[in-house]
């Protein structure tokens, strides 16, 4: 999954908010089990803006800001 692209959509007001700052379209730097500011398991993606300089981490499949739509090649 690392350098794969992912598209975003936002789910709540705070990931629409990044989706329009940020881009939809995100490269995923980094995928681990674990993060320190959640007891939710993993995989968590590090993921980073491919429009401006920006890093999160988000779930793979439960992040309650985001919603991963596509992965890109």
């Amino acid at each position: 999954m690392i350098n794969k692209t992912i598209k975003l959509k936002g789910i709540s007001k705070h990931g629409k908010d990044r989706i329009n700052q940020y881009g939809e379209n995100w490269k995923i730097e980094q995928v681990v089990d674990k993060v320190a500011f959640s007891t939710e398991i993993g995989p968590w993606y590090g993921i980073s803006s491919e429009v401006k300089n920006d890093f999160r981490w988000i779930h793979s499949n439960n992040d309650k800001d985001f919603k991963i739509k596509t992965i890109l090649l």
